[in-house]
C-alpha cells in the first residue's frame, strides 16, 4: 500500500512540474492584449506548444493506461485461476484417488487370479483322475479281451 501511494504521489508531482514547465514556456502576454482577440504569431506559437504538451501528456497517459489495463487483466486471470497451492492440492488428491482405485483393482485382480488358480488346480486334478480311470479301463478292457479270446479258443477247440 505504501509503495502505491508513493508512486501515485511521485507521478502527481511529475504532472504538476510538467504543467508548470508548459506554463513557464508560454510567452508572457502584455496586459493590454486581450486573449480572445490575440492573433499574433507569438501567441499562436505559445498555443501550439501548449497543445503539443497536452497531446504528449495524453499519449503518456494512454500508454500508462494500456500498461495498467494489462496488469489488471493479468490480475483478473490470476484471480480466476486457482493458486498454485490449490492446483497442487487437487493434483495430489487426484493422484491419491487414482492410487486407491489402482489398489482396489489390484486386489480384485489378485482375487480373480487366486480363483483362476483354484479352478485350474481343480480341473487338473479332475483331468489326472480321468486319465487314471481311462488307463484302468483300458487295462481292464485288454484283460477282458484276452479272457474272451482265451475262452473262445477253448470253446472252439
Amino acid at each position: 500500500m505504501y509503495r502505491r501511494s508513493y508512486v501515485f504521489q511521485t507521478r502527481k508531482e511529475q504532472y504538476q512540474r510538467a504543467d508548470e514547465a508548459s506554463r513557464a514556456a508560454e510567452p508572457e502576454r502584455p496586459a493590454d492584449e486581450a486573449w480572445p482577440g490575440a492573433t499574433s504569431l507569438a501567441a499562436l506559437q505559445g498555443l501550439g506548444e501548449r497543445v503539443a504538451a497536452h497531446v504528449q501528456r495524453a499519449r503518456a497517459l494512454e500508454q500508462r493506461h494500456a500498461g495498467l489495463r494489462r496488469q489488471l487483466d493479468a490480475f483478473q486471470r490470476l484471480g480466476e485461476l486457482a493458486g498454485p497451492e490449490d492446483a497442487l492440492a487437487r493434483q495430489v488428491e487426484s493422484n491419491r484417488q487414482r492410487a486407491r482405485d489402482l489398489a482396489a483393482e489390484r486386489a480384485r485382480l489378485e482375487r480373480q487370479g487366486t480363483e483362476a488358480q483354484r479352478a485350474l488346480d481343480e480341473f487338473r486334478s479332475k483331468y489326472e483322475n480321468e486319465c487314471e480311470c481311462q488307463l484302468l479301463l483300458k487295462e481292464m478292457l485288454e484283460r477282458l479281451n484276452k479272457r474272451l479270446k482265451f475262452t473262445l479258443r477253448q470253446l472252439l477247440v
